[in-house]
């Protein structure tokens, strides 16, 4: 009963000059399973609003050209709903990782930069993201790290490590 409450209330709005409205209610489908809904109304004479009623017309019921379209959303939201534990999920280990974690997609951009790779380079998040993004984006791996040294100077703990990497990236 919920989604024809809100069916009405939707209408209502249309009828009284809203042009599109929109809302998600939960609906029991033929088969008795509750599905989430999006109801969405709109009006197709949005022109008559400014119009002032006949007052003859006012015994009638007022006359309004409208749609409304109903698309089941039950998959969409609860596949959102795992991506946002997920991603919080995700975030937690990253954030409380012992190590530093540093993500760059294939451009070289970096998506993630955590507290401990901070920590260890001297540099935040945001001035990372610019440093790296460049870096990769122009250099091959030597160049790579003769710009790490440069960080390095921020942090001589983070430059002795470099100095420790493996022969093929020097």
């Amino acid at each position: 009963d919920e989604g024809r409450t809100a069916l009405r209330e939707l209408m209502a709005e249309i009828v009284a000059g809203t042009n599109q409205q929109t809302r998600e209610v939960p609906i029991i489908k033929a088969s008795g399973q509750v599905a989430l809904f999006s109801l969405s109304a709109a009006s197709l004479d949005p022109a008559d609003r400014e119009v002032e009623p006949d007052r003859s017309s006012a015994r009638r019921p007022r006359e309004v050209n409208g749609i409304v379209t109903f698309r089941d959303v039950t998959e969409t939201r609860a596949i959102e709903e795992e991506l946002r534990r997920t991603n919080h999920f995700l975030m937690n280990i990253i954030s409380s990782s012992a190590d530093a974690i540093v993500v760059a997609d294939i451009e070289g951009r970096i998506l993630i930069f955590n507290e401990v790779a901070t920590q260890i380079t001297g540099y935040t998040e945001e001035e990372a993201k610019y440093i790296i993004h460049v870096v990769i984006k122009t250099s091959r791996p030597s160049g790579f790290l003769q710009a790490f040294r440069q960080v390095g100077n921020r942090s001589p703990k983070f430059a002795d490590r470099l100095l420790s990497w493996p022969a093929c990236l020097h």
